[in-house]
């Protein structure tokens, strides 16, 4: 997380209005709903019982940023996964249909449907077809590799993604923002294995919107060409 807030502010620069991401309105205005929706799950994950009068305490900017949120995903993400491929719609549906399950294990079920949706994303916006052949040679033997065992790795995928915008600071802020949410699904799946459903009603809300949104992120950045 420290490494993700980092990267964040080193790519504050490029944000602000005649910066290099103001080129790409659409991204920019997700890259800081990316930042309030990892910052708002976590706080909604940090106890387990929430005060009584949590909501009343809630700042307007912060229901405003929520509501801001959700508006980009009922307006945008079922669209471009649809361009992406028509079948990841259905996934999306189940996804959301196992949180609403009454399935004793559905918990689970809304956890590990969500990984594999975010999976699927990465993976048919970068496929190794392509990626592969793309893929530059390290500059140094310090460099991450890109390639192992003949696959794209998570990073060299995100580069691929990332090819239009090149852009060091943002490059590595998709970065972050992906290993974060690859780190949340493991704490989740860790957390599902009780007999009673360990997350409130909230929780679960935070947890689809920062989903969600970090899947439209994907798919708006693997959407985004360079101006002209």
């Amino acid at each position: 997380l420290q490494q993700f807030a980092r990267s964040y502010r080193a790519l504050a620069a490029d944000l602000v209005p005649g910066g290099a991401l103001s080129r790409y309105p659409a991204v920019a205005s997700l890259t800081h709903l990316e930042v309030f929706s990892t910052a708002d799950v976590l706080a909604e994950l940090s106890f387990e019982v929430k005060p009584a009068d949590a909501e009343e305490q809630q700042s307007t900017s912060t229901i405003q940023a929520r509501v801001n949120v959700q508006g980009h995903i009922d307006a945008e993400l079922v669209p471009a996964l649809e361009r992406l491929h028509p079948g990841l719609v259905e996934m999306l549906h189940g996804a959301r249909e196992a949180r609403l399950s009454k399935n004793p294990d559905r918990v689970r079920h809304f956890v590990t449907s969500n990984r594999e949706l975010f999976t699927q994303v990465l993976h048919a916006l970068a496929p190794d077809e392509l990626v592969l052949p793309w893929v530059p040679a390290p500059k140094s033997r310090k460099d991450p590799p890109l390639v192992k065992d003949n696959k794209p790795t998570r990073r060299g995928r995100i580069l691929y993604i990332c090819r239009d915008i090149n852009r060091a600071p943002f490059t590595k802020f998709v970065d972050r923002d992906v290993a974060a949410m690859v780190e949340l699904f493991e704490l989740l799946h860790e957390g599902t294995h009780e007999i009673e459903a360990p997350f409130t009603e909230a929780q679960e809300l935070a947890l689809l919107r920062r989903v969600e949104l970090a899947i439209l992120y994907l798919l708006t950045i693997g959407d985004t060409e360079p101006p002209n």
